[in-house]
């Protein structure tokens, strides 16, 4: 294998080139260079023919698709795709904007375009929720459960004496809070 004057392999000063120039991620960098190249000619070919990428690679013609379902090569392939993925990221942008200002597009998409540019960058629809809290006294809500399974044709009691309650049971208390330096008062009674 050629080597340079520092005597390193020449696949090494070439990943290693590719690493300064910020080409390659962690997952990319600990791959050997035949690995590196496996991974690069799989997705150019999309990831439809991983024996032909192995072969372009130096591989076999059978371990393309072996190499592809190793776990370091995967992590390769995920960090790659997202890379390319951003790439693309000036294109779709461009893309609906295009769609929002094309006046041959139905209206509705070039809302839905509009929505989408103001969603992503900060203009979010405004929503708002109502959150109400009654305090509704236990008897009240038993008897409620009790009408609304009559309305069924269900038996209200039996369905609470599953839950611990008697047919004519209703649990509700008044309470007074204790003031600050009576603590420990609670064995008293």
């Amino acid at each position: 294998m050629p080597t340079d004057a520092n005597h390193k392999p020449r696949n090494a000063i070439i990943a290693q080139s590719k690493s300064e120039f910020g080409r390659y991620g962690p997952s990319m960098m600990a791959l050997t260079y035949q690995e590196q190249e496996f991974v690069e000619f799989l997705l150019e070919s999309g990831g439809r023919k991983p024996n032909a990428a192995g072969v372009q690679a130096g591989y076999s013609s059978n371990y393309g698709w072996k190499l592809a379902r190793q776990d370091h090569v995967q992590k390769a392939l995920k960090e790659e795709s997202v890379k390319r993925l951003g790439s693309y990221t000036l294109l779709a942008t461009s893309t609906v904007a295009e769609i929002m200002m094309d006046d041959t597009v139905t209206p509705r998409v070039r809302l839905t375009a509009a929505e989408m540019i103001m969603n992503r960058t900060g203009l979010h629809a405004k929503s708002e929720h109502v959150v109400k809290v009654e305090n509704v006294p236990v008897s009240e809500m038993l008897a409620t459960v009790r009408a609304k399974a009559a309305a069924l044709g269900l038996d209200g009691d039996a369905m609470l004496a599953k839950l611990g309650y008697g047919p004519g049971d209703t649990i509700d208390a008044e309470f007074t809070e204790v003031p600050a330096g009576f603590e420990g008062l609670e064995d008293i009674l």
